[in-house]
């Protein structure tokens, strides 16, 4: 079975922080492509380079593509997004539509490496509150992501059924520091599998109008059955090259049963704004 890393926001994606645009508000990219690791990993995809999902929405009329490479091991099997390309676009004022479409690699002991399409991820984010110049209240939206299972079970490249995320995602700024989290319920549509919730936290800083750092802590419970919850810690963060052009990156591992959830991954991106 594939272990693709899926933005959920899904993971949930993730996305990281970038210093203030012109588009007038912080914007991360996120990941977003499910991440069946071993059954563990999150539907977000998430999302660049977190699995915890900013609240705040692209611009309406602004869009973004990224093209990332990502990489998880466990024992005895490694699989990769190579690559993955995530398109977000504001379709109207607070609502954000995603697209993924991912190339995914596999290798597992004893059997042949396979490359090829994976699951692609469909979602509509949605903010309903917004906090404004000098509120208390965070930033809130929902993000429903679908998992298309157009990936080959069989050859380790798609988990092949079809999963349903519904998160709630919340997000509030303090200076050059982003805090946002929240959670949600996967609804799982194949044999053996079973519904799951996850969590997640992330804090983000502005080091400079270039570089954002920062840290995230993501519990996904298990969503396959006969296999463990996990609970991923990551570091990571974006760096501008331009004010088009921007690098995401993260390093993660689990803390619980690494060799059966995550003993490493890698995440790397190039991100295009418009």
């Amino acid at each position: 079975m594939s272990r693709l890393r899926i933005d959920l926001g899904w993971g949930v994606h993730a996305r990281t922080i970038r210093a203030r645009s012109g588009r007038g508000r912080w914007r991360g990219a996120e990941i977003a492509l499910l991440l069946p690791v071993i059954g563990w990993a999150v539907p977000a995809d998430a999302g660049p380079p977190f699995n915890t999902e900013f609240a705040a929405p692209i611009g309406y009329g602004n869009g973004e593509v990224d093209v990332y490479a990502q990489t998880t091991h466990i024992q005895g099997d490694t699989s990769a997004s190579l690559p993955a390309i995530q398109a977000d676009y504001g379709v109207l004022p607070n609502v954000e539509v995603r697209a993924v479409l991912p190339f995914a690699f596999d290798s597992s002991a004893g059997r042949p490496s396979h490359y090829g399409l994976g699951d692609v991820q469909l979602g509509v984010k949605y903010r309903f509150i917004e906090d404004g110049a000098g509120a208390w209240w965070p930033q809130v939206s929902v993000f429903p992501l679908l998992l298309v299972p157009t990936g080959d079970q069989e050859r380790g490249l798609g988990q092949g059924h079809a999963t349903y995320s519904l998160p709630l995602w919340l997000q509030k700024d303090f200076g050059p520091w982003t805090v946002y989290g929240g959670g949600g319920y996967s609804f799982e549509y194949g044999l053996k599998t079973r519904n799951s919730w996850f969590a997640g936290i992330a804090a983000l800083r502005r080091i400079d109008d270039k570089l954002a750092f920062g840290g995230e802590v993501f519990y996904k419970e298990a969503r396959i059955v006969g296999t463990p919850s996990g609970t991923n810690l990551s570091l990571g963060g974006s760096y501008n090259l331009s004010a088009t052009y921007h690098v995401y990156f993260a390093l993660s591992r689990s803390v619980e049963r690494p060799s059966r959830t995550n003993e490493g991954s890698l995440y790397v991106a190039l991100a295009v704004t418009f």
